[in-house]
This record gives C-alpha cells, sequence and structure tokens, in this order.
C-alpha cells in the first residue's frame, strides 16, 4: 500500500528539481498506461527513461505494480485519482509555459486538427472521425501517417496524451480546456459559406 502523501510529495519532489518530464512520466504512467506514457514523453521530450527513473521511486514507496484503482493507504482515493489532481495543482502553469513555446512551432496541418478537435469536444474523439471532417471542411485528404504525426505534435503541446488500441481514441487531459484557452491564437479562424446555384431564391423552412 502506498499514502497519497507520498505520492504528492514525490510530485512535489519532482516540481522542486525542476523536472516536469519525471512528473509528466509519473502522471502518464497513471492514466494511459506505460505503453502510452512511452510514446508521449518520447513526443515530447525525444526519449522514455523517465519512466524507469520514476519506476523506480515509485519502488522505494512500496509500490511494486502501477495500479491506477490501486487505493491510497490514507484517503482510500484512487491512485490515478490522487496522480491527476496533484499533477494539476502543482504542474499546470509548468505545462502551460511549456505548451505555449512549443506551439509556435506546430504545423499547419496540426493546427487545422486541433481546431476540428476543439469543436468535436466534449465528445469522444476518434482517428477515423477527424479524417473524414478534415477532408470535409478542409477539402483535402487526410493519409494515416498525416494525421500520426500530427497527433505527435499534439502530444508534444500536451494536448492529447494518448491513443486508445482499440477505436484509436485520443485521451485528453483534465487541463485540455486551460491549455485550449491560452492556444486559440494558434488555430486557423474557419469560415463556412453556403452559395445556392445562381437564381435560386432562398426559402426559409418551417
Amino acid at each position: 500500500m502506498v499514502r497519497a502523501v507520498d505520492i504528492e510529495g514525490l510530485l512535489q519532489k519532482y516540481v522542486e528539481e525542476n523536472s516536469l518530464e519525471r512528473a509528466d512520466a509519473l502522471y502518464l504512467l497513471y492514466t494511459v498506461g506505460s505503453e502510452e506514457a512511452a510514446k508521449t514523453l518520447r513526443a515530447r521530450y525525444g526519449r522514455s527513461g523517465a519512466l524507469s527513473s520514476v519506476l523506480d521511486d515509485l519502488k522505494r514507496l512500496g509500490v511494486d505494480k502501477v495500479d491506477r484503482y490501486q487505493k491510497a493507504e490514507d484517503t482510500g482515493e484512487d491512485l490515478h485519482t490522487v496522480v491527476e489532481d496533484s499533477f494539476k495543482r502543482m504542474c499546470l502553469d509548468l505545462v502551460v509555459k511549456s505548451a505555449k513555446a512549443r506551439a509556435v512551432a506546430l504545423s499547419r496541418r496540426a493546427r487545422k486538427i486541433l481546431y476540428l478537435i476543439s469543436i468535436i469536444r466534449p465528445e469522444s474523439v476518434n482517428t477515423s472521425d477527424l479524417q473524414r471532417l478534415y477532408r470535409l471542411l478542409f477539402q483535402e485528404a487526410l493519409a494515416g501517417h498525416e494525421l500520426d504525426r500530427a497527433l505527435d505534435e499534439l502530444r508534444d503541446c500536451y494536448l492529447v496524451q494518448g491513443i486508445s488500441s482499440y477505436g484509436g481514441y485520443l485521451n485528453f487531459p483534465p487541463y485540455f480546456d486551460n491549455l485550449l484557452n491560452e492556444l486559440r491564437g494558434v488555430m486557423p479562424r474557419v469560415e463556412v459559406k453556403v452559395s445556392w446555384p445562381p437564381g435560386e431564391v432562398e426559402v426559409e423552412e418551417a
């Protein structure tokens, strides 16, 4: 068993050491699992080695296996809830600062996809829907590898934290809306215009 206060203390230690990478690794372990965590860390930091460091720290706290639904000994909360709440409270400012610096390098394709995500949420978003809507709205095809590359860019900006292997559903952080408010300036301004054949009078339908 591990206490919530110990997990919070570990996150605080990473923050004090200015190691957002390790704090992020701990957060991702308890939200998207080790496999997606490794992919996301590689997209953000070019490596996933922070996972090994975090796992060693967790072992020192008595955690032999990461189980997001394990209960904290002192509060009875699921550990993923403890980690999510603590990460947002302690690290949001660092995440926003880093995301804003990285967002200036987003490709136009990634910015278009971010726009699509912003109008679909809070409904679930999957890769198939993004490809269909991209073609409909922007009148151009989006190949699978192009979408993957763009989603990696959004992982890099902390906007996407994982993609499910079943159905291709995107996993967003609980601070997504905070980030979106800060990054709206990088998204395209989209206007949809409807025109009718010459000479046809538009009549309002009842």
